[in-house]
């Protein structure tokens, strides 16, 4: 093979020429293994990565949806109030809160079982998930208990109304194994920056509120039976 130039840039190209049939088979194939062990490696390191962010996800999940209903559970309620304690950059509440306890449900699982009483929250937490708005979010607090984050509101008129109207959509009469129960459910809100300036007075507020509304469906129940 003819290379024409100067003689130094002869001697130069036939010097790696020369250097590199020189280099043995062996580490040749060494090179490619290793090259080969890397690219397993990362394979390997990508795909576990995966599966981790996949088991974070699945227990960030499980650990905001309630098991039973399907709504969000008490920690992803507290964390989506925290959440929503500043707006804009400006210390103003997102969420009003609706408290909401579904009436005589200790009475439905003593007579006739907490399998019907398991049923009969599925049931009401169903119709509170198809009675909020798309900007609504409900969740199960604990027990026979439920939250309502409702964003958008005014006036306590306003979210008087609202829960007026949940109350009415969620009120229903079902029969399970050919007996008839009844659900209802006592409601009680607090207005965001005007009921309270953090989450701990909303939910004191609508959960005071809810109570009083039941004692008075007691009150009344009772006088209508004397």
């Amino acid at each position: 093979m003819m290379i024409s130039g100067s003689p130094d840039l002869q001697k130069l190209v036939l010097g790696v020429m020369s250097h590199s049939c020189d280099v043995p088979v062996w580490g040749i194939l060494l090179t490619l293994l290793f090259v080969l062990c890397v690219v397993a490696f990362l394979v390997k390191a990508v795909s576990q990565c995966k599966k981790t962010m996949a088991a974070c996800n699945r227990a960030r999940i499980q650990a905001d949806t309630d098991d039973l209903t399907g709504l969000w559970s008490r920690h992803a309620i507290n964390h989506a109030l925290k959440e929503g304690q500043f707006v804009h950059g400006k210390n103003t509440l997102r969420w009003s809160v609706v408290f909401i306890d579904i009436d005589g449900l200790k009475s439905i699982n003593d007579g006739c079982g907490h399998l019907v009483g398991d049923c009969v929250l599925k049931i009401f937490a169903q119709s509170v998930s198809y009675s909020i708005r798309c900007s609504d979010y409900a969740g199960r607090w604990g027990g026979d208990e439920f939250i309502v984050l409702v964003s958008g509101m005014r006036s306590n008129t306003d979210l008087a109304a609202f829960c007026d109207k949940l109350q009415r959509e969620t009120s229903q009469v079902i029969t399970i194994d050919e007996k008839q129960i009844k659900i209802k459910a006592s409601f009680g809100y607090a207005l965001a920056n005007t009921d309270g300036d953090n989450v701990r007075d909303l939910i004191r507020v609508a959960d005071a509120r809810m109570y009083r509304n039941k004692q008075n469906k007691c009150n009344s129940t009772e006088e209508v039976g004397h």
